[in-house]
């Protein structure tokens, strides 16, 4: 589904995950990370090539013997270099990097089923979730098409995603095609900025040939990872 950068070595149970490490979240339950204190980063966001490098040498570091805090030190200072030059070019908000990297990722998962695509109208963008909360910084966004929308005569229907603050409809995520197949989709959004604290999601699904009340099948889930400033 997504795979992510160990930020700091960590134990969770049995399990040793050192800095630098990738995990991806379809082999690895990474539920309960974030209160366990791990820190990951998403391998597709901004600033990520920063984040692979770090990861690269951080690998190269631990197979040449290096203490785990010289491993978190490459990828925390990777971390803090990403953060601070995001914070500077996007939305000057002065949060420091340090405060940055005390963030731990958080990956929401909102179920959207057939009774709630059903009741919506085609075209008009409807509110998903609750409010993201205050300091919210969203990293990446994937729509996964548990079923693909059918019904009636519908012949092609995709969905996109913004938010309630935004002109666009798409700001987060373009529209991706939920009638062809299963999968799980991505496409980069029309502003896709980070700062999105307090903010209302809206998912708006557009349908060809039909009207949503006719929908016979079709489950989507919104997969969205952001981290929270401290």
């Amino acid at each position: 589904m997504a795979k992510f950068y160990v930020v700091n070595t960590i134990t969770i149970g049995t399990q040793k995950f050192f800095a630098g490490q990738l995990i991806d979240d379809s082999l690895i339950d990474t539920t309960n990370f974030a209160a366990a204190g791990l820190l990951l980063w998403p391998d597709d966001s901004l600033g990520a090539h920063v984040v692979s490098d770090a990861g690269a040498r951080a690998q190269a570091a631990r197979l040449r013997g290096a203490n785990e805090a010289e491993l978190d030190s490459i990828m925390q200072t990777a971390v803090q270099s990403v953060q601070k030059s995001e914070d500077t070019a996007q939305d000057a908000s002065g949060v420091s990097a340090a405060t940055a990297l005390a963030a731990i990722l958080v990956h929401l998962t909102i179920d959207v089923p057939l009774a709630t695509l059903q009741a919506k109208t085609s075209g008009t963008a409807f509110n998903i979730g609750a409010a993201l909360p205050a300091n919210a910084r969203v990293l990446a966004t994937e729509t996964e098409v548990v079923q693909a929308l059918a019904g009636g005569t519908t012949s092609a229907a995709t969905a996109k995603l913004g938010s309630a603050t935004d002109s666009g409809d798409d700001s987060l995520m373009g529209a991706v095609d939920v009638f062809t197949a299963t999968g799980i989709l991505s496409k980069a959004g029309s502003d896709p900025y980070q700062s999105r604290g307090a903010q209302q999601l809206k998912m708006k699904v557009t349908l060809t040939g039909d009207v949503m009340a006719n929908l016979t099948a079709g489950h989507l889930k919104q997969h969205v990872y952001y981290s929270v400033l401290a």
